[in-house]
């Protein structure tokens, strides 16, 4: 590069079909001068004129020039390494006939950066070729001077798509605000990628009052604009406030079905950080989406602190396995000893993967509170309550002290979900009648090995439990309700009729059929009244138990209501109504009964009714 111009070598023809190299100053678009040509060292200076090459320079190559695409892209590309000293020269190829290189002096000159180029650049914004303007916006865009805002503004209405994104990019990265309600207005543009561009625009100027229309931006048709929504919140993040609106829609992006979007909202959170803690937490608790929870997880390992575990524990109490799981977890990476007491009632969780992680995060802990209940997995084989014990450093306690001890600190519900394990079982029933309001309570437990163990258990304390039982025949459980039902039937005192009695009018009819076969089996005339009253029960299988039970009990007072039952709509409590008349044996109901077996359209019904005018007649012949 001399004083006045730029220097570029090129190739040119000479004598005998020969050429060489021939090096020229550029002083201007299409002027030049010749620094050095080694034909006028040969030949010296009058010869030299004569010579072919200096024939070509004079009079063929000033036409060339304006037609060789080439070297004008070889000259433009020299001044952009040049730099500044060709500033003058590439601006005036921006006037070139060729849209190839004016394309090429756009983008040197938004590498030189120059600023003496933004008017010939924004010039250059109303070219007739698509490539011309976008090539100018992007060079207005690395020059970065404000001048450009307005002509780039306009910009973003340009026909071709290209052109609008490269004026959206030129305008976040020049980063004037007056540019922003023109890109709010762009995020409608039909285009995704100007959409996403404008994302990226309004991310980088980072105005606040942006911020509602990228989170609309969240729920863009494509993916791509949603992510480059979901990349500007996070970045916006540490300059702008995020409202819970921001935080909840972010939230619902992990569960976006493209893995990228789902990927920069995972980020954004991560970036938001502390103020996104209770949304995450409560998304790890309500959200239907798995995908969502075990980002919330991922999200929240990062950033929950000892001040997190009253909120944690409460969602502990009602989320459901999955959240449980996720929140022991959560509580043994904070290992703080706030936590001992939710951990040591998960212990008595339903879920096998719930009690392993509260396990894990007991041992993470290290508090001694937690060896009698840890003590009582060990010993029926748990391996995650035996590697905790090994982090406390301690060996189990006896199986008999542990559960005593794990009763006395009222952790029942371990006990309780332990019963399913025979050992268990044998331990409690030793204890006797000690163990009857644990037991009552594991009646109501839906795994059908813990609440028939139970029951099983009540049984073979027999009478002494039925108090208990009586109590818990008014729980709000229905389950627990039926449950005591049964248990009563199974140990078959008669003190249990009250509250049998009663139950014959709860509000579910698994209770009140439960309670009809209960006093069935107890025999006892006391609750013939209240079973005569079920056979009209709106439930059928209510009254089909009422039927069997008055008929077993044999009181004459049913006689009315079972006769009356001989005509139910439904053929299974016309069966036990048959079957009920003739246990009783009495000869007055063989002309219903005989209507019955006559006329009845279900043949099994008809059987029956002969079968009890058999066995009420086979009575009467024994008798006399």
């Amino acid at each position: 590069m001399q004083e006045h111009g730029v220097e570029i070598e090129i190739e040119v023809p000479c004598a005998e079909g020969q050429s060489h190299p021939v090096r020229l100053r550029i002083t201007g678009w299409g002027e030049y001068e010749v620094v050095y040509n080694p034909c006028d060292e040969l030949l010296g200076t009058i010869f030299a004129r004569m010579a072919r090459c200096n024939h070509y320079l004079s009079e063929e190559f000033p036409a060339q020039f304006r037609q060789d695409i080439t070297i004008m892209q070889q000259l433009i590309e020299v001044g952009r390494a040049v730099g500044e000293p060709a500033v003058l020269i590439i601006i005036q190829a921006l006037g070139d006939d060729y849209s190839s290189v004016r394309v090429a002096a756009c983008r040197a000159l938004g590498e030189i950066g120059d600023r003496q180029a933004v008017p010939p650049l924004i010039q250059a914004l109303r070219d007739g070729a698509w490539s011309v303007r976008y090539a100018a916006c992007e060079a207005l865009g690395e020059i970065g001077d404000r001048q450009a805002v307005p002509p780039l503004i306009q910009a973003l209405r340009d026909e071709d798509e290209s052109v609008r994104r490269a004026a959206c990019w030129a305008l976040g990265e020049i980063g004037d605000e007056q540019a922003v309600p023109h890109l709010i207005q762009t995020l409608g543009d039909q285009n995704a990628d100007v959409r996403r561009v404008a994302c990226w625009a309004l991310r980088e100027i980072g105005d606040p009052q942006a911020m509602p229309y990228i989170l609309n931006a969240l729920q863009d048709p494509n993916a791509n604009v949603r992510q480059a929504a979901c990349r500007a919140i996070g970045v916006m993040a540490s300059s702008v406030p995020i409202s819970e609106e921001a935080i909840a829609r972010l939230i619902s992006c992990l569960d976006d079905q493209n893995s990228h979007v789902r990927r920069s909202a995972f980020t954004a959170l991560s970036r938001i950080g502390d103020a996104a803690k209770a949304a995450l937490i409560r998304a790890l608790s309500e959200s239907p989406s798995v995908q969502v929870r075990k980002s919330s997880y991922k999200l929240l390992r990062n950033t929950v602190t000892p001040q997190d575990i009253p909120f944690l524990t409460e969602v502990l109490e009602y989320g459901d396995a999955l959240t449980r799981h996720a929140i022991c977890n959560l509580l043994g990476e904070i290992r703080d000893p706030m936590a001992v007491h939710a951990l040591l009632v998960r212990l008595g969780d339903a879920s096998p993967k719930v009690r392993c992680a509260a396990c894990t995060a007991l041992g993470a802990i290290g508090d001694l509170r937690a060896l009698p209940a840890l003590s009582i997995w060990a010993h029926l084989r748990d391996e995650a309550a035996r590697q905790a014990i090994e982090q406390l450093q301690q060996v189990p306690l006896p199986f008999d002290k542990a559960v005593q001890e794990v009763m006395v600190q009222g952790y029942w519900q371990i006990v309780i979900q332990a019963l399913a394990k025979p050992l268990m079982r044998t331990i409690l029933i030793s204890l006797g009648e000690q163990a009857i309001p644990l037991f009552v309570l594991a009646l109501g437990e839906k795994d059908k090995f813990i609440h028939s163990a139970a029951s099983t258990a009540l049984v073979r304390i027999g009478a002494a439990a039925i108090p208990a039982l009586v109590l818990a025949s008014r729980d709000q459980n229905p389950y627990m309700r039926w449950m005591v039902c049964r248990t009563l039937k199974a140990i078959g005192d008669a003190q249990a009729v009250p509250a049998l009695i009663r139950a014959l009018r709860d509000e579910n009819a698994h209770v009140r059929w439960e309670a009809c076969r209960a006093l069935q089996e107890i025999g006892d005339n006391t609750g013939v009244e209240a079973l005569i009253h079920r056979v009209s029960d709106a439930n059928s299988y209510v009254r089909q138990a009422a039927c069997k039970a008055l008929g077993t009990i044999g009181n004459p007072r049913a006689i009315p209501a079972l006769i009356q039952a001989l005509a139910d709509p439904v053929a299974q409590v016309r069966w036990a109504a048959c079957w009920a008349l003739g246990m009783m044996g009495d000869p007055r109901v063989v002309p219903h009964l005989c209507e019955v077996a006559q006329s009845d359209p279900n043949h099994i019904v008809r059987a029956a009714a002969q079968h009890a005018i058999e066995v009420i007649q086979h009575g009467e012949a024994d008798a006399r």
